[in-house]
C-alpha cells in the first residue's frame, strides 16, 4: 500500500471512533452527571436522535439488575455495529478495489478479542488464517456481529461475574492494554 492508502485506513478508523462518540458520548455525560434524568433530557430535546430503543437500553443498565444491565449494554453495542459502523466498514472494504479487500482479509486475520478468553475472529472461524479461503471479513456486519454475540459478548458477559477480574481489567491503562495486541514492534 502507498503511504496514503496507509493514511486513509488510519483516518478512517480514526472517523468511525468519533462516529461511535457522536452517537452515544452525549448520552454518557448526560448519565454521569444526571443519571437517568439526564438521558430523559437529551431525548425531550432530540427524539430522533436518541429513540425510545436507545433510552431503554439505558433503563436497563440504570436499573442495577445484572440481567438488564448485560441487556442493556448489549443492546448499545448491537447499536454501534449495526447502526453506526457498517457504512464505514464497507468503505473500508471497498477501498480502491483490490486494497481495500486485502485489507479486509489481513484486518479480519489479525483481529483479536479484547476479552480474556476470547477467540480472535478467524479463531472463531475455525483457524487463525481462514479469511484466505472462506470470504468472512471483519468488516462484513453479520461476520462480525455472528463472531461478537456468540463468542466475544457471552465471556465478557461472564468477566462482568468475577467484579475483581472485571475491576482489574477495566484499570488497566490502555497502552498497557495495546501492547498486549501489538503485532509489529
Amino acid at each position: 500500500m502507498s503511504t496514503d492508502e496507509v493514511q486513509w485506513f488510519e483516518n478512517k478508523f480514526l472517523h468511525m471512533q468519533k462516529d461511535i462518540f457522536d452517537d452515544v458520548g452525549s448520552m454518557h455525560a448526560a448519565y454521569q452527571q444526571y443519571g437517568m434524568a439526564g438521558i430523559e433530557a437529551l431525548q425531550q430535546q432530540d427524539v430522533h436522535k436518541y429513540p425510545k430503543e436507545l433510552v431503554d437500553a439505558w433503563r436497563d443498565i440504570d436499573s442495577g439488575d445484572p440481567k438488564r444491565v448485560a441487556a442493556g449494554n448489549a443492546a448499545l453495542l448491537e447499536r454501534e455495529q449495526t447502526k453506526v459502523l457498517p457504512d464505514s466498514y464497507r468503505d473500508v472494504e471497498n477501498y480502491h478495489g483490490p486494497v481495500g479487500e486485502t485489507f479486509a482479509e489481513v484486518l479480519s486475520a489479525m483481529t483479536k478479542s479484547p476479552i480474556p478468553g476470547g477467540k480472535s475472529f478467524n479463531g472463531y472461524y475455525g483457524g487463525e488464517w481462514s479469511t484466505w479461503w472462506d470470504d468472512r471479513y471483519v468488516t462484513d456486519t453479520d461476520d462480525r456481529m455472528d463472531w461478537i454475540r456468540k463468542d466475544m459478548l457471552p465471556k465478557y458477559q461472564k468477566l462482568l461475574t468475577n467484579p475483581v477480574e472485571a475491576k482489574t481489567l477495566i484499570d488497566t491503562p490502555l497502552l498497557d492494554r495495546a501492547d498486549q495486541y501489538e503485532i509489529l514492534p
